[in-house]
């Protein structure tokens, strides 16, 4: 399993996920889009969500109605006390 960069938009992803899990659900790939700071097209988001799952910090689950949900993993708690290093993206 390959690790996770923990970029600035990785980590934003991830808290995401994190606080929908919070509230007790998944999160729609459709709602992650919407609530990201950044603009990005779909294929961009996806990939990102790709490398997570990847590295095992998030799950991507495909629903049989098409939807995509993403759910964290235990690693991904790790990931909100992390703290970036200033210039490092």
């Amino acid at each position: 399993m390959k690790k996770a960069r923990r970029t600035r938009k990785q980590k934003e992803i991830v808290n995401l996920v994190l606080k929908a899990a919070d509230e007790g659900r998944e999160l729609l790939f459709t709602e992650l889009k919407q609530q990201l700071s950044y603009t990005a097209c779909n294929a961009a988001i996806n990939q990102a969500v790709e490398n997570l799952d990847a590295c095992g910090v998030i799950r991507k689950k495909k629903l049989d109605n098409g939807r995509v949900v993403l759910s964290p993993t235990l690693d991904a708690y790790s990931w909100r006390n992390h703290v970036m290093v200033p210039g490092h993206i």
